[in-house]
């Protein structure tokens, strides 16, 4: 044989198994994204008009609708140019996260998945390759048991080399006019 046998019979290798639903990871990665959300401008609205007047009744329209202003986020105020992001109401805030909630879990969920498919994908390719190896082991085994029989009917049919002890006496050769 030209190739060094191996024992194994596939050479796709999995480790452990998929990741489960696990409600830590999916509170970190909803802790990471909230914590996100609410230090950024996620949790903003920014007010901004061209003219003065027009912008700070904005402004007071919003903080009536409950919207607040934040020390962490400034306020952009030239001519022809003002703005200020302002907080989200506590309700607005409230959905926001809910709907983060969704879109984590739908995000955790989709990465389950394919950690799932991919394990899945693996194992499949992983039986189909050791289906593979013993049918090709077996086709071995049957060329060799040809092979085996073949040369054993040759052996039968010819039999082994005999040789002659000694070196053979050497005969005149003979001539004959017979015709």
């Amino acid at each position: 044989m030209t190739k060094k046998q191996s024992n194994k019979l596939s050479t796709t290798i999995i480790h452990g198994t998929p990741p489960a639903w696990d409600d830590a990871e999916f509170n970190r990665r909803l802790r990471i994204t909230i914590h996100a959300y609410e230090n950024t401008r996620e949790c903003t609205v920014m007010v901004s008009h061209a003219l003065e007047h027009e912008w700070l009744k904005l402004v007071a329209q919003h903080v009536a609708d409950g919207y607040t202003l934040d020390r962490r986020w400034s306020i952009h105020h030239a001519e022809l140019s003002n703005s200020v992001p302002m907080g989200k109401p506590e309700a607005l805030q409230v959905e926001d996260k809910e709907q983060i909630k969704e879109k984590v879990k739908a995000e955790y969920v989709q990465h389950l998945q394919l950690q799932l498919d991919a394990y899945k994908a693996k194992l499949t390719q992983q039986l189909i390759e050791a289906q593979e190896e013993k049918e090709r082991r077996a086709l071995e085994q049957v060329k060799a048991k040809r092979l085996a029989d073949a040369e054993k009917e040759a052996q039968d049919c010819y039999g082994e080399l005999t040789i002659p002890e000694g070196f053979p006496e050497e005969k005149p050769a003979v001539f004959s006019t017979d015709m």
